[in-house]
């Protein structure tokens, strides 16, 4: 498609007038603060998870000692894909611009970049609990009841709350219980630290009371708050809420160590650039990028679909 003077006829005039484009900043990106972000130089990625040996066994008087194999689990491979968008405009169209509204669409351009990618990073968590396009490891979606380990005797796994509860201190309180008793592939107690929360807009300032009150939230007594951040160490991923999810009410809980880390590969970043038709002297601008999100270890995340 291409941009004629007919397209924008407004800003081809000079009357009195007020033109309203690009009014507001737009959002810092968000994505970076959740997610590990990686560079990759193949047309895709290959993750497979491994567990190693199992517990110590008693070994008997001139008896044998007892030996053990570790274990890899299956490929999962995910493949980058392209995005991109561009605009071309004829010269007639650049040069009558009296309001300098087609000079800003270059601008605009990159606008559009941050938040496709923003929406393509969150994507993830919006599909945390269905799992209908991204799976983890084994299989399944990044939030459930059912992780099942590779190494044979260690029981499946939970990391989502059953029955669901609000974002609150109960709600806190037995995530912060769950991910304290979670067990390793091999079936060994680890040290998983929720650090991050991530809501919606909507419970920001619910999430505000629950970490920066020293005592206990909605209480008339002085029972100490069990979550606050001085003790929990639980901070937002965004103080205001991470508006790009799509429910309003579910919410979950991060570590930050890299191996629980959600993973996006940046084959190639985003990049701009501009040229002319040497016909009909049409300008040309676009940009593109090459990546894609995935989901590295269901360890270390946890969440509560309250609706």
């Amino acid at each position: 498609m291409t941009t004629f003077t007919a397209n924008t006829p407004e800003a081809m005039e000079t009357r009195a007038k007020e033109y309203f484009f690009k009014n507001f900043m737009q959002l810092p990106l968000m994505f970076p603060k959740w997610m590990s972000r990686r560079p990759s130089t193949k047309r895709f990625e290959d993750r497979i998870r491994a567990a190693g040996f199992g517990s110590f066994a008693e070994k008997a008087e001139g008896g044998p000692l007892a030996f053990d194999d570790p274990v890899e689990g299956q490929r999962r491979r995910s493949t980058h894909t392209v995005f991109g968008l561009g605009y071309r405009a004829t010269w007639e169209a650049i040069e009558d611009d009296q309001w300098n509204i087609l000079d800003q669409m270059p601008g605009d351009l990159g606008d559009a970049a941050r938040d496709h990618q923003e929406r393509i990073a969150w994507a993830v968590e919006n599909d945390g609990f269905a799992g209908a396009t991204f799976l983890g490891l084994d299989g399944l979606s990044l939030y459930n009841t059912a992780h099942p380990s590779i190494r044979p005797g260690v029981a499946a796994q939970s990391n989502t709350l059953t029955p669901a509860l609000a974002l609150g201190v109960a709600g806190l309180e037995a995530a912060m219980n769950a991910a304290r008793v979670t067990l390793s592939e091999e079936g060994r107690q680890i040290n998983v630290m929720l650090r991050k929360l991530l809501y919606h807009p909507n419970l920001q300032h619910t999430a505000y009371t629950l970490l920066n009150t020293e005592f206990r939230p909605g209480s008339a007594d002085n029972d100490r708050s069990t979550v606050v951040s001085t003790r929990s160490g639980i901070v937002p991923v965004e103080d205001q809420g991470v508006p790009y999810l799509t429910s309003q009410s579910a919410w979950s809980v991060h570590s930050t160590g890299r191996k629980e880390a959600i993973l996006w590969y940046d084959r190639a970043q985003l990049f701009f650039e501009r040229g002319r038709d040497s016909i009909t002297m049409d300008q040309l601008h676009w940009g593109a990028y090459r990546a894609h999100p995935a989901i590295a270890e269901w360890r270390g995340h946890l969440g509560s679909n309250f609706a």
